[in-house]
């Protein structure tokens, strides 16, 4: 090889190694994250060739130059400084660690400056939802009652101490969706969201089973379940009662007997009946005692006087 060609190729290969060597970039950068209050989480940040100085920032504060970080004792920079590694770690997430980080290098001769952001999240799992409205108890299922003739019936479902809100789906026992009305609350960093669903009272109704489902990032498979469910029944009043036994022309004779028989039909659930006897304006209870005839929809009360 003539002399001057080697010369001109080791005068190129070696200004293309200084060059490659003042080159810097991020071989991992920096991403979101979202995380649990008091967990430990680490924000990667590792540079090929950092030719530049290396600080973080905090939603625009500079942290500076030092990889322990004297006014945050819970941040640190951790991981190998020869392979470029500039890691930034945060022991026992709180709310106020909640930002916007940036792993910054200033720019050196030729090697432009880089700048790589994550923005960080903290998260609270809900605990507790529950249906705030008029209800009892059935076997443990809750029940709603309500008047087949209210022109609708909104029912109340409320998740307290969420990050971010939780939002809240209503469906049927089909899988059927429902819409609603949700409102969102905020209170010492937590969230509490009430939803209002609003349905229209029908036979259709009865004895169907819905749920209160909350959604959330924290709930991520179904080990972590969080919903109320519960059960409509609708109610309806009975007919006016009709007394048996006696006409308006009946006259009772001394020492005789008369049985009379009270009934009422229909009503969701079934009413009972009581009778009175009025003294001097006044009513007494004679008998409360009821006999109910399911397949009829009927309930009787019979007195002997």
């Amino acid at each position: 090889m003539p002399l001057n060609l080697f010369i001109k190729l080791f005068i190129f290969f070696t200004i293309l190694c200084l060059s490659n060597s003042q080159y810097q970039y991020f071989q991992v950068q920096p991403h979101d994250i979202s995380a649990l209050i008091g967990s430990n989480i680490t924000i990667p940040c590792v540079i090929t060739s950092p030719h530049g100085d290396v600080q973080w920032t905090k939603d625009g504060l500079a942290l500076g130059y030092d990889r322990q970080l004297a006014a945050f004792p819970s941040w640190s920079i951790i991981g190998d400084e020869n392979r470029g590694e500039f890691n930034f770690f945060i022991e026992s997430l709180k709310f106020e660690d909640e930002g916007i980080y940036a792993c910054e290098v200033s720019p050196y001769n030729n090697a432009p400056a880089l700048k790589q952001v994550a923005n960080i999240k903290t998260l609270v799992r809900p605990e507790h939802v529950k249906i705030i409205n008029n209800q009892s108890l059935s076997n443990e299922t809750t029940i709603i009652r309500m008047r087949f003739d209210e022109k609708t019936h909104r029912i109340n479902c409320r998740v307290d101490g969420a990050r971010p809100a939780a939002h809240i789906k209503w469906i049927n026992e089909t899988g059927h969706e429902f819409s609603a009305i949700s409102r969102t609350f905020i209170k010492d960093n937590l969230f509490s969201t009430m939803s209002t669903l609003t349905l229209i009272p029908s036979l259709l109704l009865h004895k169907k089973r819905f749920m209160c489902d909350v959604r959330h990032e924290t709930l991520i498979n179904h080990t972590n379940i969080l919903r109320s469910v519960f059960e409509i029944e609708i109610t309806s009043p009975p007919d006016i009662p009709i007394i048996h036994g006696y006409s308006s022309t009946f006259r009772l004779i001394n020492d005789s007997s008369l049985t009379l028989s009270c009934q009422s039909y229909g009503g969701h659930p079934l009413g009972k009946l009581s009778w009175y006897r009025l003294d001097n304006e006044s009513f007494h209870l004679i008998d409360n005692s009821s006999i109910i005839f399911h397949e009829e929809n009927i309930i009787e009360n019979n007195i002997t006087m």
